[in-house]
């Protein structure tokens, strides 16, 4: 099978894109042809991440934006009819655009992707009823049930897919690396957050927790691992600077997490089903999470890790306290996460689960002759 795969993203760093080029990866490994195309980066180290992913899987990267020009649709439609693509998996609503306007009058089935929460707006929608867009990929219930509600006549189309760890989380080969790089030895309690700083995140109401959570364990730290600047998640009059430390974007995060005593999940919103949330289970470290979107379909309050409303500082802080108090209960928890993720988000049944999809597109596939004019002009 040939299959291009579109990320909507400029930067190999987000778990979207991180799991499309994981998903390739997997697709490869089972014979299978497959290309990429990502937006153009804007930033050296996304400018990086995509040269080092290029060397691997053939990737083009495009000016992609919310309705792509001729000129980027020219290039992407030359360049799966290059790759002989078959199939195209579309990842974020900016993917969705380019492989449906890149690829009119082919007949090219597309399979699109949903990996946030917020409700569809009218184009969105009507991206998604397109009569080549065989199905869309949800990443959680919560995501699949947002667009049932939003748009019911969907539901025939809306397949949930767990997204997959990765084996280096299961298997990483320096696992004191953090530590290590800071300096820090075993005992002192190190709580992080991986993921970019941006609001939605929740960095600024864990930051709001770490006073009392001080007030308790004193040498407690907080490292943030992912993009963005520190300064924009702040609380004002922020006091304990000295307790946090920001890595910023890390491509090595298997080896980071097992440096961390918890991992917290602090989002308020948008989240589909967060990646980091996963890893950490699979990684053997305690995680503590808001009860945002998919979240809870993972977590099981009490036994495989702690569930959190949305943005209640106090009861963050208080579930975090208790574990990091109790290294019975952070072992218990870490054994039966691991067990868990082994059973529900394994790379095995993801990428059975997109064979079937694409298989199922190709077989709905009318016979419509391919249309050239965009290369020729």
């Amino acid at each position: 099978m040939r299959i291009g795969v579109i990320v909507g993203q400029r930067a190999v760093m987000s778990g979207g894109a991180i799991q499309a080029v994981q998903l390739c990866e997997e697709l490869q490994q089972r014979g299978h042809a497959v290309c990429l195309v990502f937006d153009r980066p804007d930033h050296p180290v996304a400018a990086a991440a995509q040269a080092e992913v290029a060397a691997r899987i053939p990737l083009l990267a495009v000016e992609m934006r919310s309705l792509p020009t001729f000129a980027t649709l020219r290039q992407v439609r030359r360049w799966l009819r290059q790759h002989q693509v078959e199939v195209i998996y579309a990842i974020k609503g900016r993917g969705l655009s380019t492989a449906l306007l890149a690829t009119i009058g082919t007949g090219l089935p597309v399979i699109g992707q949903r990996g946030v929460n917020y409700p569809l707006d009218r184009f969105s929608a009507l991206k998604y009823r397109h009569p080549r867009v065989r199905a869309i990929v949800a990443v959680s219930q919560a995501t699949a049930r947002v667009l049932v509600e939003n748009a019911p006549s969907l539901s025939s189309k809306v397949r949930v897919v767990y997204q997959a760890y990765s084996e280096r989380f299961l298997h990483p080969t320096d696992p004191g690396r953090l530590r290590r790089e800071l300096d820090l030895e075993e005992t002192i309690p190190l709580i992080g957050v991986v993921g970019n700083l941006l609001p939605r995140k929740g960095h600024f109401h864990l930051l709001r927790c770490l006073p009392a959570i001080l007030r308790e364990v004193p040498e407690a730290k907080l490292v943030f691992i992912g993009s963005g600047q520190l300064e924009s998640v702040l609380p004002v009059g922020f006091s304990d600077r000295a307790a946090v430390i920001h890595t910023g974007f890390r491509d090595d995060v298997p080896e980071l997490l097992p440096g961390l005593t918890l991992s917290i999940n602090p989002a308020i919103e948008g989240e589909g089903l967060t990646g980091t949330t996963r890893e950490s289970m699979v990684a053997g470290v305690p995680v503590v999470v808001s009860d945002v979107a998919g979240t809870g379909e993972l977590i099981r309050d009490g036994e495989n890790g702690f569930l959190v409303p949305a943005g209640d500082e106090q009861a963050l802080t208080d579930r975090i306290l208790r574990l990091l108090s109790d290294i019975a209960l952070r072992r218990k928890f870490t054994d039966t996460a691991r067990k868990d993720m082994l059973a529900l988000c394994s790379p095995e049944q993801r990428v059975e689960t997109m064979l079937e999809l694409f298989t199922s597109a190709l077989q709905d596939r009318p016979a419509v002759k391919v249309v050239n004019s965009v290369e020729e002009r």
